[in-house]
């Protein structure tokens, strides 16, 4: 399927193939390019006493926007 991005089954890797289209000039081209595969960022926050350590995570992710 067209813009469904694919990853080789046998290997885990930071990037993947996805088909697009390419304009030059007034011409449309089938074309591919590398997205980038990320992990969320976790922060841990620590605070309070030290025997009543209480610990909080947040996750970020990029996300990209419908239009």
């Amino acid at each position: 399927m067209e813009g469904t991005p694919q990853a080789p089954d046998e290997i885990s890797c930071a990037s993947l193939d996805i088909p697009i289209k390419k304009v030059t000039g007034l011409n449309l081209h089938p074309a591919h390019d590398a997205l980038a595969v990320e992990e969320p960022l976790e922060i841990q926050l620590g605070y309070g006493a030290v025997d009543a350590r209480v610990v909080k995570s947040i996750s970020v992710t990029e996300g990209r926007s419908q239009t």
